[in-house]
């Protein structure tokens, strides 16, 4: 029996802008064929929240393989392997926000908060690729993030941190039936009963 090949995975580092309060990646320029000549997973040093508003394909989530159309959202936590891939290189139109969501909660709770590192535990505990009628409050929250980066209106920053801290407690909340263990493990509690 052959060996099975080992998979690469490329790793993708962004910098948010001094005083922004994220990364977002927006307009025609996402409008592409994902996954073209492109054989390998990748992660970020920040969490990736991406939404699609045209076309279908499949969303690989480290093992898992989720297939996206219109209306899907993904919420992709830091270091977390992924891929996106369009069916037949077909065009797919996504957008998405990159959030440095321990650097937000220190901002938010204070540097030495356990409250921030048990949240971000929770928030960063796993993959979403979602359609958004399951979760419409995130979706929203995700798209007015998206809207506020896009057109930069007057205090534009201001609202993307209170947007970013109520998308990142529904995150909690979709994340919420293994907080508990991810609570304990993030202070080094044993689960042992």
């Amino acid at each position: 029996m052959a060996a099975k090949k080992k998979q690469e995975i490329e790793f993708r580092y962004y910098e948010i802008p001094q005083n922004e309060p994220c990364i977002a990646l927006l307009g025609e320029a996402w409008i592409r064929p994902y996954g073209e000549d492109i054989d390998s997973l990748h992660f970020h040093n920040y969490m990736e929240i991406g939404f699609c508003y045209d076309g279908v394909g499949e969303v690989v989530l480290d093992e898992q393989t989720v297939v996206y159309k219109p209306g899907m959202f993904t919420l992709i936590p830091k270091n977390f392997p992924h891929n996106t891939n369009s069916d037949h290189l077909s065009l797919s139109r996504w957008e998405y926000l990159f959030i440095d969501v321990e650097a937000f909660l220190r901002e938010v709770y204070g540097e030495d908060s356990f409250y921030a590192e048990d949240i971000g535990a929770i928030i960063n505990n796993r993959a979403w690729a979602v359609d958004a009628s399951r979760y419409p409050e995130t979706a929203a929250l995700i798209k007015n993030i998206m809207d506020e980066m896009r057109y930069k209106k007057e205090f534009y920053a201001e609202s993307v941190k209170g947007l970013q801290l109520s998308l990142l407690m529904n995150i909690a909340r979709m994340n919420q039936g293994n907080s508990e263990k991810i609570r304990k493990q993030s202070r080094g509690v044993s689960n042992v009963i």
